[in-house]
């Protein structure tokens, strides 16, 4: 009896143990295998906006059509408001858009300021003949482009697209120096301020002064007068628009007359000899 009561005892204690460890048994996961532990949030890609980027004030046209001079100079600014004018009433302008949209060998403007043309005094361009402001407006355009190296090596005198230029009408110098570009025309000397517009085909070039031909403003000689013909004396004259005199010679005496007055001349001779000796 003693060993039941025994093993009841210690079935009983096993039970109450059982029922002990079975809250915590069933609050408690089975750890089949380790956790992973979640990775950390990656955030979301942002698209980096670039940075607006300026483009040169030169260039390349915005279009793949032929540059056109107006526009170009009225996207450089409002300096060029006198010029433009110019180009339009002379209709320069048709003229050089024409040449580029014919995908000719190039050209060069050089764009004078109205600040330049206000130094010119006014009434200046109002004194111009119609002809003579065309001249004007074509000596600012050369019939090829040229970049700012290319004027390092350039053959003077330049043509233009003022006159005839065969004949050597309306001739430019052009010398450059480092970066600095100098346009002499006999009476006036530029000098090249900025770059307005380049690409292969045309190039504007801002000046400072206005390009004034020597066939327009040059000081024309006044041609000297001949020296007048030294007088001749008056006598002179007079003798020689004076018919010629003629001089009668009178007939000699006949040859008795000659004898007599011969002996009439011995008589007195001798008369006086008497005269003399008497007297002593």
């Amino acid at each position: 009896m003693e060993s039941v009561r025994a093993t009841s005892q210690l079935l009983f204690s096993l039970l109450f143990i059982f029922f002990l460890l079975s809250p915590i048994s069933a609050k408690t996961p089975v750890a089949d295998s380790p956790a992973v532990a979640p990775s950390a949030p990656v955030p979301p890609k942002t698209k980096s906006t670039p940075a607006p980027t300026v483009p040169p004030k030169s260039t390349v046209p915005e279009s793949s059509g032929p540059p056109n001079i107006i526009t170009i100079l009225q996207k450089a600014g409002s300096q060029f408001t006198t010029f433009i004018k110019l180009l339009r009433s002379t209709l320069v302008a048709n003229q050089i858009n024409t040449q580029l949209a014919g995908r000719t060998q190039g050209l060069t403007v050089f764009a004078p300021t109205d600040s330049a043309f206000s130094a010119l005094g006014s009434g200046a361009l109002n004194a111009l003949s119609s002809e003579q402001q065309l001249h004007l407006i074509q000596y600012h355009v050369l019939p090829a482009v040229y970049t700012l190296s290319q004027f390092e090596t350039i053959t003077n005198p330049v043509h233009t697209q003022a006159g005839n230029s065969e004949n050597g009408q309306y001739p430019l110098n052009i010398t450059s120096t480092g970066s600095t570009v100098n346009i002499t025309t006999g009476v006036v000397n530029a000098t090249v301020t900025n770059t307005v517009y380049t690409d292969d085909q045309f190039s504007v070039y801002q000046v400072d002064k206005v390009l004034l031909p020597l066939d327009i403003f040059g000081r024309k000689s006044t041609p000297v007068a001949p020296a007048p013909a030294p007088l001749k004396p008056q006598k002179a004259v007079e003798d020689a628009e004076a018919p010629a005199k003629t001089t009668e010679v009178p007939p000699p005496p006949p040859s008795g007359a000659i004898g007599m007055k011969h002996h009439g001349f011995v008589a007195v001779i001798l008369a006086m000899g008497v005269l003399k000796a008497l007297l002593l």
